[in-house]
């Protein structure tokens, strides 16, 4: 049954190890924990990128469709009827259908796992900063 115990300037979790309950406890420091997480998010997110890299396929491209697209009397037409902001709305649209494709996943898989990762650490810290607050001075 795993406690908290105050040692140094980290807090560290007392384990009993599984195997024999008599056995001498080990410490395992919530740091290095928080650690391994990250690592595995990483490795596991970054493991995925590196296999779509490898296996994209270049992405095919309509170029009648996007000349007619980003053709200037299209984009005058566009904003004539909604504005400025559909044609913003069109052109992040695009940008953002672009990067689920090919090549670019992989570099969008990549971003997404650091962000979870960091956000990962954060909220963990966050976490820990608050049940410090909550401790009572000794």
């Amino acid at each position: 049954m795993p406690f908290n115990t105050a040692s140094g300037s980290a807090t560290e979790v007392l384990v009993r190890d599984a195997q024999s309950p008599f056995s001498a406890r080990r410490t395992l420091s919530l740091v290095t924990g928080c650690r391994v997480v990250v690592a595995s998010i990483l490795a596991i997110g970054w493991g995925v990128a590196i296999a779509v890299y490898l296996t994209a396929t270049p992405v095919a491209e309509n170029t009648d469709v996007d000349d007619m697209l980003h053709s200037k009397k299209y984009l005058r037409e566009l904003e004539g009827i909604g504005g400025k902001a559909a044609v913003f709305t069109s052109e992040l649209n695009d940008w953002v259908a672009g990067l689920w494709h090919g090549k670019t996943l992989a570099y969008t898989i990549a971003v997404i796992t650091a962000l979870v990762a960091g956000a990962y650490c954060f909220s963990r810290n966050a976490s820990r900063a608050e049940a410090a607050a909550d401790k009572p001075p000794r």
